[in-house]
């Protein structure tokens, strides 16, 4: 395939299905983000007093545990004036979310999100990742997995946060930080970023060379494996994107939402014209992520390919409430304000 044909498949992709390019941790919704700990009381972020680090956590994940454990070194010998919130994620989140309050490892409020929700609307894929928003809601940082600049990294962000230091100065100790860890994972990890940057200006055949370079090394994770995916369907190319979430092991499947492998699945089905396998997949993993506006834009092709144009313009409804745009449409005009 030409690069010519790749673009233009990459365009078609996007217009077809009504999705961008995969991006990773893009952030709070426009409009904010806000629920309720496992205690009843709400939470909001940004927060107008203080910036915010929200940590996605697995329950029993020693890298979860450690992520946090650091933050909470962190934190607690510094005068970095911030809000911790913990999104515990998955169907036994509520369960996993009193047990952690009960083990008081610490006074951070802990939300349960039963459906992947915040995950989906964060664009989280990976176990644990951390974000830092500033009071106006901007996403200054955000850190996947437990590299080992972790600590190094989350405190520049958070010291940008509350004007400490500025950009610059976050991006020399970035740069510092590079050159000097050269581990499997960091190498593994700049992969993803270069990759991502060049998913950012286009060239998604450019980001695919180097997903597969980072595919060489034994710790590739399954977020490495779901990015090339995603490249191979903007391009067209299914049978490699479904090729690449089949290769996926037990552990890295564990560690993704069963709802965004079968969104991916489907996409792939669609672009092979498979569109009856497409429907049932689809069905099912919008019931399992009924907030998910990806997944009713795909039905709502589905029921447009069937000429069921009442359930396609369902299905596209409901795929546009999902979006920020559509949940603050769909808001009463007094909580607008």
């Amino acid at each position: 395939m030409t690069v010519v044909r790749r673009g233009l498949m990459a365009a078609a992709a996007v217009a077809v299905f009504g999705l961008a390019p995969v991006r990773a941790g893009a952030g709070i919704p426009s409009s904010g983000w806000s629920a309720t700990d496992v205690a009843g009381v709400s939470v909001k972020v940004p927060s107008a007093e203080r910036s915010s680090v929200l940590v996605f956590y697995r329950y029993g994940q020693g890298e979860s545990d450690e992520a946090t454990r650091r933050l909470k070194d962190l934190l607690g010998g510094k005068d970095l004036q911030v809000q911790v919130v913990v999104v515990v994620s998955g169907p036994g989140s509520s369960d996993s979310a009193r047990k952690l309050i009960a083990e008081r490892k610490w006074d951070w409020p802990v939300v349960a999100d039963t459906e992947y929700s915040a995950c989906g609307q964060m664009s989280v894929h990976v176990w644990p990742t951390t974000l830092v928003v500033g009071k106006d809601g901007k996403l200054l940082g955000q850190v996947a997995g437990l590299p080992a600049t972790f600590s190094r990294d989350i405190e520049a962000y958070v010291s940008f946060a509350g004007g400490k230091i500025n950009a610059d100065e976050v991006a020399r100790r970035k740069e510092d930080h590079a050159t000097v860890i050269d581990s499997d994972e960091q190498i593994v990890h700049r992969h993803i970023e270069v990759a991502q940057r060049l998913l950012d200006k286009g060239q998604a055949a450019q980001a695919e060379v180097e997903l597969a370079e980072a595919m060489k090394h034994p710790v590739a994770n399954s977020e490495v494996r779901l990015m090339a995916a995603e490249v191979c369907l903007l391009e067209g190319n299914a049978e490699r994107a479904i090729e690449l979430l089949d290769s996926m092991d037990a552990a890295q499947r564990a560690k993704v939402p069963e709802w965004r492998l079968a969104f991916l699945r489907a996409r792939g089905l669609i672009l092979q014209g498979k569109w009856e396998a497409a429907k049932a997949m689809l069905l099912d993993a919008t019931r399992l992520s009924p907030d998910s506006a990806d997944g009713y834009y795909l039905l709502g092709m589905v029921y447009q390919h069937e000429a069921d144009w009442r359930r396609a313009a369902e299905a596209f409804r409901q795929g546009f409430e999902a979006t920020a745009a559509g949940r603050r449409l769909s808001m009463p005009a007094n909580s607008q304000k």
